[in-house]
């Protein structure tokens, strides 16, 4: 079994795993010119020694005061997040992935469509 998390911001953001036997890695989401690059992290979510069982995607809002410029950054990354998440990386392999937002502050799963 295989869980990844993803949290999305677009400057801080990471990708974490953790294997059902405890072993776990975390890495920093790839950019390129600043902003998230989809095809590296749809890559490095199918550079897996297993299948994941889920992906998760910290749900996220805009800030307080954020400027607009800002806000369509952070925006962007959150949905070029979702994509690579959503997506059956697994179907070569027999196995599906579920995609879920999950709140940091009230921990509810919100599953995603697929």
């Amino acid at each position: 079994m295989l869980v990844i998390g993803i949290d999305p911001g677009s400057a801080s953001g990471a990708v974490a795993w953790l294997h059902a036997d405890g072993r776990a890695g975390v890495s920093d989401l790839p950019l390129i010119a600043g902003a998230l690059d989809p095809h590296a992290l749809h890559a490095l979510l199918l550079d897996t020694p297993e299948p994941a069982t889920a992906v998760f995607v910290e749900h996220v809002s805009a800030m307080p005061r954020q400027g607009v410029a800002s806000t369509f950054k952070f925006g962007r990354a959150v949905g070029v997040a979702l994509g690579p998440a959503t997506m059956d990386h697994d179907r070569r392999r027999g196995a599906t992935s579920h995609a879920s937002e999950v709140d940091k502050d009230d921990r509810h799963q919100k599953p995603r469509s697929q």
